[in-house]
């Protein structure tokens, strides 16, 4: 009997953490849906009040150079544009939870209008509170070689 119980016990310690995980990628999921549907509703659901957005770039002399963006600004700019647009396609590589963090290394080619624009990797930073997982940062790279 006691061997039963620990069993059960081991079995469910380790699904909680793929379904923590599930729950991850299901927030990034959204988020590109979103995005692609131009739906700024399902946008700010996924984003954590104080979500803000990070762009990291290189300087023509090499320099690395950090922009970080609003993120009501993001969601608005999004709503306006026609389903379609944007069209972030992704591969979630990568996953890792302690607690109420999650960190999500994403790569992705971005489509406007079904024209190729840029690709890169997004690193999005998630922390989970009552209303499930929220992102709180999503930081980019962005270049138009050596795309998925």
């Amino acid at each position: 009997m006691r061997l039963s119980i620990l069993c059960c016990l081991m079995f469910s310690l380790h699904l909680q953490p793929k379904a923590q995980e599930a729950e991850v990628k299901q927030v990034i999921t959204e988020l590109f849906t979103a995005m692609y549907n131009a739906d700024a509703s399902a946008l700010r659901k996924v984003f954590h009040d104080s979500a803000r957005l990070g762009t990291v770039s290189t300087d023509a002399g090499g320099n690395a150079n950090v922009k970080y963006a609003d993120i009501s600004g993001f969601i608005n700019f999004v709503g306006k544009l026609q389903k379609g647009v944007a069209d972030e396609r992704f591969s979630i590589t990568d996953v890792r939870i302690d607690g109420r963090m999650a960190s999500a290394w994403v790569p992705y080619s971005f489509y406007r209008a079904g024209t190729f624009s840029h690709c890169g990797v997004n690193h999005i930073l998630l922390t989970q509170g009552s209303d499930g997982w929220r992102i709180l940062t999503i930081t980019d790279t962005r270049r138009k070689e050596g795309c998925l």
